[in-house]
């Protein structure tokens, strides 16, 4: 379907949505997100992060405008072309730079997080950056489909978090699961038949 400004996407519990939009920007929503569409055309595309999380791919651009700007109640992420991930959860920002540049602005400070780096904003602190954890890699393991699925990661020292994500592509634009643990085995019941790709994350005491 087409979406337009004033629109509203979100998405519920285990649900998952892809937005194409007029730069070549592939966006996607992961469960409990709620994003609304406060500009898309020719100028670049404005969305509003209301709560949960997004990953956004954006080509390379010639010029120097923000083909894509992503507000929060914090802050405002402005980007060219890069890969990256927003998420507002607490009444915090946290930024995670994955390849390319972004920009932050926050309280009328804006700071660059290139690949590699992340960042924590919140009304209450001001911006707080960190390197990336490194990914965890996906162990030997599992169960058998149409019962629950187990993933393995493996431990990354400074993590209190892990994050797995089930796809139908390698680019992990159709997202079938996704659960976050502090442990680094991860359990997700009744996973249909099928092929499937994953990826794990980890995550710091700041949550980047």
């Amino acid at each position: 379907m087409t979406i337009a400004p004033g629109d509203i996407v979100e998405t519920a519990n285990e649900s998952f949505v892809s937005l194409h939009l007029p730069h070549g920007e592939d966006v996607v929503l992961p469960s409990n997100s709620r994003i609304v569409v406060k500009r898309q055309g020719r100028n670049g595309t404005r969305l509003y992060l209301e709560r949960g999380e997004l990953e956004a791919n954006v080509p390379s651009q010639h010029d120097h405008s923000d083909v894509l700007r992503i507000e929060t109640p914090t802050s405002i992420i402005g980007v060219r072309g890069t890969h990256f991930r927003v998420t507002y959860v607490d009444d915090a920002t946290l930024v995670s730079t994955l390849a390319g540049e972004v920009a932050l602005s926050h309280e009328g400070q804006t700071i660059s997080v290139p690949a590699g780096q992340g960042a924590r904003s919140s009304a209450a602190s001001p911006v707080q950056t960190a390197a990336l954890l490194p990914a965890p890699t996906v162990q030997e393991g599992g169960q058998p489909f149409d019962r629950s699925l187990q993933i393995n990661l493996s431990k990354v020292e400074g993590a209190v978090a892990y994050h797995v994500q089930l796809a139908r592509d390698p680019n992990f634009r159709s997202i079938i699961h996704d659960k976050r643990d502090t442990s680094p085995t991860i359990i997700f019941d009744s996973v249909p038949q099928g092929f499937y790709y994953v990826r794990g994350s980890a995550f710091d005491s700041l949550g980047i």
